[in-house]
């Protein structure tokens, strides 16, 4: 039997791919890797890890004094505490410093630890805690003191973040310490009367007059969907949405004041304001 040149080189070629290849065996395919289970979701957020364990508790120490070295005693220390791995966590921890100006609490070691101080007649301080051992000296403050409706709340503002607040007593009376000397912003609030505020120069006798206000009511005809009443007594407002049947109410304005229906910010011209 007579083989063709084209058969021959079929078989030769069959020949070789059956031996194996110089040098060791020819590679096999790698063996098939077994799929990793699924993962649960929620093992991948990042966001639902644990927090560390807490830190050991220490000791956080000092003494509060005035410029002249005396002790204040009383003085009022607040500590705002704020974990390192969550500083959006926020604890609040009080002590009052004893005869001796000397205060001690308990805060986390790995914490940041601001300390705000105050006392009666001083300028109050706000610092980070740096230390164990914190010595804290406060400056003398001026007042502003006057007279208002009794009751009435006093708040006043230097842009010093620090909040300086009194509640006028049964005679009217009320006192703002430990205020640095120069201007001043007082806001007097009282249920019932207008809110006055003012600028006054610390220290210094202020006596404010309120404005009794009272309750304004009425009816808009045709009533609509999206109306506001708004009262305007100069450059301070009052809005209440006006009801579905037409009615709206003030608890209190000053008395002349400027009523307007809006809607969407707009006055509102094709309706009329008659007694409720």
């Amino acid at each position: 039997m007579r083989w063709s040149l084209p058969a021959l080189v079929l078989v030769a070629l069959a020949a070789l791919a059956a031996r194996p290849m110089a040098g060791g065996p020819r590679p096999s395919l790698p063996a098939p890797v077994e799929a990793a289970p699924d993962v649960p979701a929620h093992r991948c957020d990042r966001h639902v890890a644990a927090p560390p364990p807490p830190a050991a508790d220490a000791t956080l120490a000092g003494t509060v004094r005035d410029a002249a070295g005396r002790p204040l005693a009383g003085a009022d220390v607040l500590a705002r505490i704020r974990p390192r791995w969550d500083l959006r966590r926020l604890e609040r921890r009080a002590v009052k410093a004893d005869a001796s100006g000397v205060f001690a609490l308990t805060v986390p070691s790995d914490a940041v630890v601001v300390l705000e101080v105050r006392a009666a007649g001083m300028r109050p301080i706000r610092t980070c805690a740096v230390a164990s051992a914190q010595s804290l000296v406060l400056a003398p403050g001026v007042l502003v003191a006057g007279t208002t409706v009794p009751g009435a709340v006093v708040e006043a503002c230097q842009g010093d973040a620090f909040e300086h607040r009194a509640v006028a007593g049964k005679d009217g009376s009320f006192a703002l310490d430990g205020l640095a000397p120069g201007r001043v912003r007082l806001v007097v609030r009282r249920d019932g009367y207008a809110q006055a505020s003012l600028d006054a120069e610390a220290p210094s006798r202020v006596d404010v007059a309120l404005t009794p206000v009272g309750p304004l009511r009425g009816r808009v005809d045709p009533a609509r969907e999206g109306l506001w009443a708004v009262a305007r007594d100069g450059s301070v407002s009052w809005r209440v949405p006006v009801a579905a049947d037409g009615s709206f109410a003030f608890a209190g304005v000053p008395e002349g004041v400027r009523l307007t229906i809006e809607k969407d910010g707009r006055p509102v011209d094709d309706v009329v304001v008659r007694a409720p």
